[in-house]
């Protein structure tokens, strides 16, 4: 919610709103990009108690500032706008720009700012009962909150957020809540409840992915139904058309057998009239005659008439209805070929994503034979150390996880000139995972060869190197990059018998006299933020007087979720499997290691991170 696509949206918003009703000349001055002549409006119109005016110049100038990265001023002026808003009572400004200023002072890491402006934000909402603003500030204030490692306070605002977003059935703030409160409910220890809102959200996400998918699907049989229907409409118009031409045909048939029947009627009659009265004068009869064959002739060509206007109408609805089918059909055709053309260049862009993840899996490959290239040998740590194995399982193709080894000098801080041969393992945990993580591990292991490769005092000095190196290539002491890395190591003198480990929010674990210790690292990761002046790292040495076996892992095994009801393998288990399985050689208990994994996941989830686990004798 504070990516910088979010600000420019809200920016934009705004120049809109205020370049719609701002005078003529204001416009002219936002054309010409002068925040000096701005500020000098907004002053201006502020002392002649002009105070929306001069709101909307004091919003113009954030807006400027806050697009160019001038954070501080941005925010000055929004505090301006502030002041000429509660002049006029403009109560839901101010609720806006409460919002604005919570963003700019946590991208300027002013945590307990932005948590002040947000806090004023959902205030305001709550006087004014906007439920939907006021889940969306608690959710603002939440994520500032993880960042001041107060996941109590988080989850009390996110499950107020979720209750909200139930009430009115916002699925997008209600999958947001769901998220963080899985996260935050991690942070706090709480698997069961972590686990709870992670199922909670992952069937929200699912079920909205299928509601997408079966509307598609709908719109789709939709279209190809009017089709269809118009179709058969169109089929049962030419049949009845069919009907009709046929029973007109049959009804002119029965005319023009009745017009056979009723002439000859007539010319019986007519002769039985010419019988009974021959001795009638000529010119009677002729005179009857001539009237029976023009009273024919007028029948006769009433019924020609009519059988005539019958077949014309026939014709011209036969005509209507075929001009009307052949429209029909050219609209089926056109269709066809709509659908035609679309499969067409669906079928182009599938070959050309096909093409695309080809690429990309070529790309990534090639970047796999990289980092393995990069990552030191296993047998070459064999020789060294001949009791000891690497279990190390990339989630995908490239891996942010590491491990790494090497032969140093051993330098005493007491005496610079003095040195003793030793041997350092690390086994690092970069933030992200696949090609992102890959990008990290690569420069982790540049890091520690050029820290390593003048000799080292300690193993925390060695973390504290790292960590100052980091920040450096990522420079990170002036932009927003937060990357970094968990990370155990340790420095073994054989001479004196000693391995000396620091950690950075990872653990060592190993076992003496078949009594299983654990050292927890320090909380403080490599890189990333930084508020004290100077990072340390704590340094614990284990004297080593007998047969001792020493384990560095990353969160990836423990992390795991599996088994019948989905639970995460837990750290506990981790510990307790290696415990168990340490009076057998470093080889087999690889073995194990990989067997209980497999079974723990048992083809029912997916690999969730990176796993590396490595194990040693001395």
């Amino acid at each position: 919610m504070f990516k910088k696509r979010y600000k420019i949206f809200l920016c934009a918003f705004g120049l809109l709103i205020f370049s719609a009703i701002m005078p003529f000349t204001a416009l002219n001055a936002l054309q010409e990009n002068d925040p000096q002549a701005w500020k000098e409006m907004a002053n201006k119109h502020f002392e002649e108690g002009n105070f929306n005016d001069a709101a909307r110049y004091y919003n113009k100038l954030a807006f400027f500032y806050w697009e160019n990265d001038q954070l501080q001023e941005a925010a000055n002026n929004f505090l301006s706008s502030v002041e000429a808003n509660e002049k006029i009572g403009n109560t839901n400004a101010i609720k806006h720009i409460y919002n604005n200023l919570g963003q700019i002072y946590f991208d300027l890491r002013d945590y307990q700012k932005s948590l002040n402006y947000f806090s004023l934000n959902v205030d305001i909402s709550r006087q004014q009962n906007r439920r939907y603003d006021i889940a969306s500030g608690l959710i603002n204030k939440a994520n500032v909150t993880n960042e001041l490692n107060n996941y109590e306070e988080s989850i009390i605002a996110l499950e107020e957020a979720e209750s909200i977003a139930r009430e009115i059935n916002d699925m997008t703030l209600l999958r947001t809540s769901y998220a963080m409160l899985a996260e935050a409910y991690e942070r706090v220890g709480e698997s069961n409840k972590s686990k709870e809102y992670f199922d909670l959200f992952y069937a929200l996400e699912r079920h909205l992915q299928q509601k997408q998918m079966e509307q598609t699907r709908q719109e789709a049989s939709e279209k190809v139904a009017r089709a269809e229907t118009k179709a058969q409409e169109a089929e049962t118009e030419k049949e009845l058309t069919r009907e009709e031409l046929s029973e007109r045909e049959r009804t002119l048939q029965v005319t023009r057998k009745t017009l056979d029947e009723v002439e000859e009627i007539s010319r019986e009659r007519q002769l039985q009239i010419d019988l009974l009265n021959k001795e009638r004068m000529l010119q009677e009869e002729q005179l009857k005659r001539q009237q029976a064959v023009r009273n024919g002739l007028i029948i006769f060509g009433i019924l020609v008439a009519a059988v005539a206007a019958l077949i014309l109408y026939s014709y011209q609805q036969k005509k209507k209805a075929n001009r009307l089918l052949s429209k029909q059909n050219k609209e089926i055709s056109e269709q066809r070929d709509e659908i035609a053309h679309k499969n067409k260049e669906l079928q182009k862009t599938y070959l050309r994503i096909k093409k695309q993840n080809k690429n990309i899996s070529d790309s990534i490959a090639y970047a796999q034979r990289i980092q393995e290239a990069m990552l030191p040998d296993e047998e070459n740590l064999k020789k060294h150390l001949p009791d000891s194995f690497v279990y190390y399982k990339p989630r995908d193709i490239v891996s942010g996880d590491f491990y790494w080894f090497s032969e140093v000098n051993i330098v005493d801080k007491n005496s610079p000139g003095k040195q003793e041969k030793g041997l350092v393992l690390a086994c690092v945990d970069c933030t992200g995972h696949g090609v992102p993580g890959a990008f990290m591990s690569m420069i982790g292991i540049n890091l520690l060869e050029n820290i390593t490769a003048k000799g080292v005092e300690s193993a925390g000095k060695i973390l504290e190197e790292l960590h100052t190196s980091i920040r450096q290539s990522l420079r990170q002491h002036k932009s927003d990059n937060k990357d970094g890395m968990e990370l155990s190591i340790c420095l073994i003198n054989k001479n004196k018998k000693n391995l000396e480990f620091a950690g950075a929010k990872a653990p060592l674990f190993y076992i003496q006299n078949g009594k299983s210790s654990f050292i927890k690292g320090d909380p403080t990761p490599i890189g990333g933020m930084q508020p004290e002046p100077k990072r340390k790292f704590t340094n614990h040495k284990v004297e080593i007087k007998t047969q001792s076996t020493f384990y560095l892992f990353t969160d990836g095994y423990a992390d795991q979720f599996g088994g019948n009801k989905g639970y995460k393998f837990s750290t506990r288990k981790l510990r307790e499997l290696l415990s168990k399985n340490s009076i057998n050689n470093l080889e087999q208990q690889k073995k194990v290691l990989n067997e209980q994994y497999e079974k723990w996941k048992n083809n029912e989830y997916k690999q969730l991170d990176d796993i590396l686990v490595m194990g040693f004798k001395i």
